[in-house]
């Protein structure tokens, strides 16, 4: 068992080697540099999950699609969200490929966005938001995102 145990090797980024031991110096400064790489990278990434703040500030600045994936029947109840597009999370995907003439006139004017386009996506409480960025993701649009609390948590806030 110990001869099996002493024989297994480690797998990294830059070598195969016994467990246990130490990549060569070089290539652990090239680790730690790519290490160090990734973690900035990291924190410079766009932030997914919006906030209340966060969806007031980049709309105010009009600098994204807002789209409300809830059932009209929930729209009808509550409202949606001011200034967004309301898209139900079942006819996303084909509303998204629409021409832009047939879009307009089903979606209250709106002007279709494009692949491009900075989406963010709202319903209840978060869950069909990111079914949402998922599916626009699968059709090609790149730039997606999701208010985490969606109508309750923008109710929340705005009945202070």
């Amino acid at each position: 068992m110990r001869r099996v145990i002493s024989n297994l090797v480690r797998i990294s980024a830059f070598s195969v080697r016994p467990v246990g031991a130490r990549p060569p110096k070089h290539k652990f400064l090239q680790l730690c540099s790519l290490q160090s790489l990734q973690a900035r990278a990291m924190s410079e990434e766009r932030k997914i999950d919006l906030s209340y703040d966060d969806i007031i500030d980049l709309k105010a600045k009009d600098q994204i699609v807002l789209v409300d994936v809830r059932e009209p029947k929930e729209i009808q109840e509550t409202g949606k969200l001011p200034g967004s597009i309301h898209i139900p999370l079942g006819e996303l995907q084909q509303a998204l490929q629409l021409p832009s003439e047939e879009f307009k006139s089903k979606y209250e004017g709106a002007d279709q966005p494009d692949k491009t386009s900075d989406l963010v996506f709202s319903c209840r409480g978060g869950v069909r938001s990111r079914k949402a960025m998922a599916a626009a993701q699968e059709i090609g649009f790149a730039n997606v995102r999701h208010y985490a609390g969606g109508w309750l948590d923008w109710e929340a806030k705005t009945k202070k």
